[in-house]
This record gives structure tokens, C-alpha cells and sequence, in this order.
């Protein structure tokens, strides 16, 4: 490759731009310039990302609790204080941190308050279990279902 360029009249002027070597140098100083702009930006954000995960596990609670505790104590812990999170917002009892808005739809016991009489309970009134059945298949499974004991209502 360098012979070519080297005696080819029309590459000679341009010899010293092309070859693998001369590409391997305009492709490292390329990534190191990419580098160099792109690094500023990912520190950031791996550094807000970083403080973000700090201030979670902070609003978990005591980082040194588990080295006084011990894990399975610990965990029962992290687990109760879940518990009783959970039996607050089933009962009503929101808490909201300060940048969060509280929500605009039923949440919690509420929701489920609201699935069950509402939602649920008018399904279950616009079903219709007999649909497809016929008399005889209601007779049927009712015999089967009582197997060799007598029944107490015989259709």
C-alpha cells in the first residue's frame, strides 16, 4: 500500500493523508475528540443519577440500622414499615412529599372500594348465569354433583 501511493503520480500529493496509518490516526484523534466533548455531559449525569440513588436509599431509612440490627432483623423492619405503608393508603391515610402532586383519581382502599360496589357489583348483575344452559343441563349437573348421596332438592 505504501509503494502505491508512494510511486502513483496522482496519489503522491495526497500521500500523506492516506494508508491504514494515517487512518488509525484520524480515527483515535476523531474518538478522543468525541470523547473529550462527551465526557463533561456523562459525568453529570451519572453524578445526578448517583445523587438520586442516595437520596433513595436515605428516604429508606437508617443506613447504619442494619450493621446495629442485623439482616433478619433488618428486614423485617424494611418489611413491617412497607406493611404499614401499604394499610395507610388502603385506609386513606396519604402521605405526599412535598414536589408530589397529589393524585387527580382514587387511589388505594378508595380505588378498591369503588371496583367492588361499582364496577364488579354491576357485572355481576349483568351476568346471566343460565345463558347457553338448558334445563336439562342444570338437572344434570345437579345430579352429578350430589353423587350417590340423596339429594335435598330433586329437580
Amino acid at each position: 500500500e505504501e509503494d502505491f501511493l508512494a510511486r502513483s503520480p496522482a496519489l503522491k500529493p495526497l500521500y500523506s493523508q492516506c494508508g491504514i496509518p494515517n487512518l488509525a490516526r484520524r480515527l483515535q484523534s476523531l474518538l478522543l475528540h468525541h470523547i473529550r466533548e462527551a465526557l463533561p455531559e456523562l459525568r453529570a449525569s451519572m453524578q445526578r443519577l448517583a445523587d438520586e440513588c442516595r437520596e433513595e436509599l436515605t428516604s429508606c431509612g437508617d443506613v447504619e440500622l442494619e450493621k446495629r440490627m442485623g439482616q433478619g432483623p433488618f428486614l423485617l423492619h424494611l418489611i413491617s414499615g412497607y406493611v404499614r405503608n401499604f394499610a395507610d393508603v388502603l385506609e386513606g391515610r396519604l402521605a405526599y412529599r412535598q414536589q408530589e402532586v397529589p393524585p387527580c383519581k382514587l387511589v388505594g382502599g378508595a380505588r378498591l372500594h369503588y371496583i367492588f360496589h361499582r364496577v364488579f357489583g354491576q357485572a355481576i348483575l349483568d351476568f346471566d348465569a343460565f345463558s347457553g344452559l338448558s334445563d336439562m343441563d342444570i338437572r344434570v349437573a345437579m345430579r352429578n354433583a350430589a353423587g350417590p348421596k340423596p339429594q335435598l332438592f330433586v329437580p
